[in-house]
């Protein structure tokens, strides 16, 4: 009967750049399709970042199959909206439900937020972690809509073996912290630059990598990065 065929999902948000959201997207959406869901892409919000992502041709074809699926029946497909949710407006009517999927690096969520994620047009929210299933409670998100739904690792990808970083003979030895981050005051770079410095400022023997980008890749983002 066809009122049990399996449900499909139309996920929202960009999936081309180099951003995190984008990433997140388009890995979540190229593993439901290894695994045989149907899903169509929708990009909504074309890209997050300028710079595309550099991608295999197998993922580039992949990823524009899902964007031409249009074989998924309405009311038969979950709708998830995976952008920021001050984005959110109309969502999908021909959807079973529509769903949020966000996080935001605080213990707390912005106020502009609330109202959207509260509408009872958003039947659940999802979060990646425990952490912000409390910071979108504690943000005033009504408690039994969050979620939490833990991202994946592409273990095919991230492996020890491969091309390494080859480091200056002084710090070869040393021990290495790494972070990647967007510089911007959400992430605030300031204080895990001073909790380094004060914590190992007399340690010869550990080095910070500090990997960051913004949203452009102009030179007044670069002088900003350096500064």
């Amino acid at each position: 009967m066809e009122i049990f065929s399996p449900l499909a999902f139309v996920w929202f948000g960009p999936v081309d750049d180099v951003s995190g959201i984008a990433n997140v997207n388009r890995n979540i959406i190229l593993a439901m399709m290894h695994m045989g869901i149907n899903v169509r892409c929708e990009p909504f919000i074309a890209q997050w970042s300028h710079l595309k992502a550099d991608l295999s041709k197998e993922k580039l074809s992949m990823l524009e199959e899902a964007k031409q699926n249009n074989s998924i029946k309405s009311k038969y497909f979950v709708g998830v909206w995976s952008i920021p949710p001050h984005y959110l407006g109309q969502t999908e009517s021909n959807a079973r439900i529509n769903v949020s999927y966000s996080l935001f690096e605080s213990n707390n969520i912005p106020l502009n937020w609330v109202g959207k994620l509260n509408h009872p047009q958003i039947s659940e929210v999802w979060v990646p972690c425990s952490f912000q299933v409390e910071a979108y409670r504690r943000g005033g998100i009504q408690s039994g809509k969050v979620k939490k739904l833990p991202m994946g690792v592409d273990t095919d990808e991230f492996v020890p073996q491969g091309e390494h970083m080859v480091f200056p003979e002084q710090i070869r030895d040393a021990f290495k912290f790494l972070t990647v981050m967007d510089v911007s005051h959400r992430k605030y770079p300031e204080l895990l630059l001073k909790a380094y410095f004060e914590e190992f400022a007399n340690q010869e023997d550990t080095v910070l990598i500090f990997k960051g980008y913004t949203g452009s890749a102009d030179e007044g983002s670069r002088n900003y990065i350096r500064n």
